[in-house]
């Protein structure tokens, strides 16, 4: 059971939309009150409700950070050949959608869409947070700022937690406890990686509140059916080393007989 989970991560941060806000600040380093006060944070496949849906098409939050800003998440637990186009797709369709039809090109507003993607797997360049636009091949001159994608790694967190990897990351320590928070199995230890300060009592004690009892909600087994289970392993190791035990005493008797075969001989 991992936080990063795309239907517990969506369930999650749906019912405690502070926690998404904090997020967002923290990674893109934005305002926390800034995106409480102005945001709206929606479920994106609400947002695609009336049309056809289709897990290439529906993304998991859309926040409005205001009337110029939007923030698109999306959880990643594998890499997939088309993911960068699944991104600017993504991308490109708030931004569309968000201009008024007929608009002239010259008196668009600069609209900006920032697509964070949190991902379980590495970034190229191998840093935690890889930022990326759109520039001039040859010259580096930044094309547009209408559209900015991030890719946050949170298996790297996780390994730089718990110091498995070696890496100065006092500037990056926030970073690193909610990529250790969405990453770990252990969700019991969530509390301890964030600490005293790491947000409010409230939205801390709903977040643990809520992971706990989606936990319990995506279980595998039953604790009749874990009972069940153990007894059964329990009951097959016990037949291997009978069956074990029996092969082995087998093997014994013929070793025994040969020597003292040959010790008549």
């Amino acid at each position: 059971f991992r936080l990063c989970n795309d239907s517990v991560f969506k369930e999650l941060f749906s019912k405690v939309p502070n926690a998404l806000i904090l997020l967002i600040s923290d990674v893109l380093n934005i305002d926390y009150n800034t995106i409480k006060t102005n945001s709206t944070v929606e479920l994106a496949s609400e947002l695609n409700k009336n049309r056809e849906q289709s897990k290439t098409t529906v993304c998991d939050f859309v926040v409005k950070v205001n009337d110029y800003l939007w923030v698109n998440v999306e959880m990643n637990k594998t890499y997939y050949k088309g993911l960068a186009e699944r991104n600017l797709l993504y991308a490109s369709r708030i931004l569309s959608n968000n201009i008024k039809e007929g608009t002239p090109y010259s008196k668009l507003p600069i609209y900006k869409v920032t697509q964070l993607n949190i991902n379980c797997f590495r970034n190229i360049n191998g840093k935690i947070l890889a930022k990326m636009m759109l520039i001039d091949a040859d010259t580096g001159i930044v094309g547009t700022e209408s559209l900015f994608f991030y890719n946050f790694d949170i298996e790297k967190c996780f390994h730089l937690y718990y110091n498995i990897e070696k890496e100065n990351t006092d500037a990056l320590e926030r970073l690193i406890k909610w990529g250790t928070i969405l990453y770990t199995t252990d969700i019991s230890s969530i509390s301890e990686v964030m600490g005293d300060d790491f947000m409010n009592n409230e939205d801390k004690e709903k977040f643990i509140k809520v992971t706990e009892e989606l936990q319990e909600k995506h279980r595998t087994f039953t604790d009749e059916e874990i009972i069940q289970l153990t007894e059964w392993k329990m009951e097959g190791e016990r037949l291997a080393a009978r069956e074990q035990g029996h092969n082995e005493g087998f093997e014994q008797g013929i070793e025994q007989t040969t020597i003292e075969y040959v010790k008549e001989m």
